[in-house]
């Protein structure tokens, strides 16, 4: 039998996707975009004699962008604010607040776990990607304003994280991408 003719065959959608920040309580509502994760594998090379031998260095992974709508209420810059100032930042308002500073414990708890879900037809996850120890890396409150537009207001948010796990559900049966039983919930590289 053929894909094309087969209706148990179903592609996964870039519309059927929930974000869960979980210390930020933002809607999954508000959220309009998001990345999925990326790894990237240095690539070292050895010249010997005019031939060149490549071999896997350290993996890195990309930040991902976030765009939220801003809504009056709940308000997504005042969400995003919080994240960073419950990680640590204080504006040098007093001589006190300039002898703090961010630190990434402060960062990851402000934050809490990160989980992006693609999910199927009947709303069950097909897909997920948590993402470890997330940090804000920049946070856009809304851009430029503009009296000649009359669009929303989009804020965007980078976040940079030390790795992400995938475990994905197919036909009922879990797996995970690096080889750790799924049920645990706790993914380790390997």
């Amino acid at each position: 039998m053929s894909f094309w003719s087969d209706k148990n065959l179903e592609p996964k959608r870039q519309y059927r996707w929930l974000l869960s920040i979980a210390t930020a309580q933002i809607p999954h509502w508000v959220v309009k975009s998001v990345d999925k994760p990326v790894m990237t594998v240095g690539t070292p090379e050895h010249k010997f004699f005019g031939h060149t031998f490549k071999f896997p260095g350290n993996v890195t992974w990309n930040d991902i962008n976030i765009s939220l709508i801003d809504p009056v209420q709940p308000d997504s810059v005042n969400l995003l604010a919080n994240l960073i100032y419950q990680g640590g930042y204080s504006p040098p308002a007093a001589v006190t607040s300039i002898l703090t500073s961010m630190s990434k414990k402060k960062v990851t708890e402000a934050i809490g776990q990160v989980f992006i879900r693609q999910v199927d037809a009947e709303g069950a996850i097909i897909e997920e990607w948590t993402l470890w120890n997330p940090i804000v890396k920049s946070a856009d409150f809304g851009g430029a304003l503009n009296y000649d537009q009359e669009g929303l207001i989009e804020c965007k948010l980078t976040l940079a994280y030390d790795w992400a796990a995938m475990q994905t559900t197919n036909a009922g049966k879990t797996t995970s991408a690096n080889g750790i039983t799924p049920t645990l919930r706790v993914f380790y590289p390997t």
